[in-house]
């Protein structure tokens, strides 16, 4: 046998790469890093700077649009998508604008401040005041892209399979529900995350609608 010759039973050519380095697909119980960017339905910025964030596929931690979109995907792979507003963060709800007592909200409330709550069961919201008056205040508990078009620009950074511990824990997560109305449950962009000065057009406060009973005593947010 020459000494260039490949040894019986390799195939010639140069060698595949190790199992272990095969690229691992996009799918169920898979953890995924994704740097992204959004922008709103007049191509605004949302977030600002590029965001990154892991998330283990298939228990509720992307929303399901992405999921889709990143559906066999590798590192390395980007993708864009505009989302409508129910693949994203919903229509908006007439019935999440609510009318509290004044003294539910601290005495320097005024329309436009933004407050996370809490709701006797537990989960969180966050509002933003639309109107005060001498006893009663207008709230707001809609995500602040309810009824808008979000576009997505993902970039897969490492896709690698979810650790046992990661799946109990993404299992957990899934079967506590989200965190409440006005809530972004995939991490992407939380309301609290947009609840802020800036004068975004999906920030600028809509009319106040129909008149709920009250989500509870506000807790003012800090910067």
């Amino acid at each position: 046998m020459s000494a260039n010759a490949a040894p019986p039973g390799a195939s010639a050519g140069a060698p595949g790469p190790p199992a272990a380095l095969t690229a691992l697909p996009v799918g169920p119980g898979v953890v995924v890093r994704v740097r992204y960017r959004a922008t709103d339905a007049e191509g605004e910025p949302i977030l600002g700077d590029a965001e990154e964030l892991d998330a283990v596929v298939g228990y509720g931690q992307l929303l399901p649009a992405i999921e889709r979109a990143l559906d066999a995907k590798a590192a390395g792979d980007r993708v864009e998508l505009t989302l409508t507003p129910a693949d994203a963060f919903g229509e908006r709800d007439e019935g999440a604008v609510l009318e509290l007592e004044r003294d539910e909200l601290p005495a320097d409330a005024c329309p436009g401040d933004r407050y996370e709550v809490e709701a006797g069961d537990g989960t969180r919201h966050v509002l933003q005041v639309l109107e005060v008056a001498d006893d009663h205040a207008i709230v707001d508990l809609n995500h602040p892209l309810a009824g808008q078009e979000v576009t997505f620009r993902l970039e897969l950074l490492a896709v690698r399979a979810a650790t046992a511990a990661e799946l109990a824990a993404a299992e957990a997560r899934l079967e506590a529900g989200p965190a409440g109305a006005g809530s972004d449950d995939s991490g992407l962009i939380p309301a609290e995350r947009l609840l802020r000065p800036g004068g975004r057009r999906y920030e600028s406060a809509p009319p106040a609608g129909r008149r709920g009973a009250s989500a509870g005593r506000p807790r003012r947010r800090r910067p």
